[in-house]
């Protein structure tokens, strides 16, 4: 059975603030959810649920997940 995740898409253009679902397979990892949506894990912080999580957390059927940019620089 897929697993669906609701998405916390602010960081996406411009900061749309909407919500929106993705599709993934069975036993998918934060990782995953990231290469689906050509998202590399250098520069983001992904917060699942409220709490931040690391990049090899499985998801389950209807998480709320958000992904943060973060920004660094000098």
């Amino acid at each position: 059975m897929p697993v669906l995740v609701r998405l916390d898409v602010s960081w996406f253009p411009r900061g749309s603030g909407q919500e929106g679902m993705v599709e993934l397979p069975p036993w998918s990892r934060v990782t995953d959810l990231l290469d689906e949506l050509k998202e590399t894990p250098d520069g983001v912080l992904v917060v699942r649920d409220g709490v931040p999580v690391p990049l090899d957390t499985p998801l389950s059927e209807g998480d709320a997940v958000r992904i943060v940019r973060t920004v660094s620089g000098g």
